[in-house]
């Protein structure tokens, strides 16, 4: 992964971490101003509806980590009255695929185009069951260990999320959780995304933690 791919994750976690409730796994994204006609079949809706632009600036708009990096990368959402918001214009592109003249992206191509992730990669990363710890821990093993972890999750943060229906876990040493994930990952469990990566690039990883939660200690003994 290039070094400003890297930089895109960085914020964008980091972004997600300081409004933690304003992360939701399981969605690509949800605004209160957008209402499907069928929370179960996002495809219900009049066949002749055109494409619009959906406003996600509004409080109370929830995503995963490729809405949010699709929306700093500055693609707009857009939709089909009645569908779910999984569906974007590429920065600059809005006017060309709300008149036919593109075609939309799926946020999770443009997001893992964005970060720089193949596709198994982006696969795990996106994943709609992943901890709040995982999304961490999967990017620092990608990466190389080559992202700057946050020292906490306050309990406030972890409240917030579990509102938005996800789940972060209050933990004053976060490191040590996303430590203990990428362990699990690689040892843990059969993980395609992880299992043919670079033995190198593994232990970078690893190590990267394993300081930052040591750091951690030392800063909260």
């Amino acid at each position: 992964m290039k070094h400003f791919h890297v930089k895109r994750l960085q914020r964008t976690l980091d972004t997600l971490h300081a409004q933690l409730k304003t992360w939701r796994q399981s969605s690509w994204m949800e605004s209160p101003n957008w209402t499907r006609r069928n929370d179960y079949f996002g495809y219900d809706r009049e066949d002749d509806a055109d494409l619009v632009k959906v406003d996600t600036r509004t409080c109370g708009t929830a995503g995963c980590l490729a809405g949010w990096g699709a929306i700093i990368a500055g693609a707009k959402f857009v939709a089909h009255p009645g569908e779910f918001l999984e569906l974007v214009a590429p920065p600059g592109r809005v006017r060309a695929v709300l008149s036919g003249e593109e075609d939309p992206r799926h946020v999770r191509a443009f997001a893992g185009e964005y970060f720089g992730l193949d596709d198994h990669q982006a696969h795990a990363q996106f994943d709609s069951e992943n901890s709040y710890a995982r999304l961490w821990a999967l990017a620092m093993l990608f990466t190389g260990g080559r992202l700057t972890l946050p020292a906490e999750v306050t309990q406030d943060q972890a409240e917030g999320a579990r509102e938005q229906g996800s789940e972060a876990y209050w933990a004053e040493n976060f490191p040590r959780e996303v430590l203990a994930e990428m362990e699990h990952l690689i040892y843990g469990e059969v993980f395609y995304a992880v299992d043919d990566q670079d033995q190198a690039v593994r232990a970078a990883a690893l190590e990267a933690a394993r300081q930052q939660a040591d750091a951690r200690e030392l800063q909260t003994a």
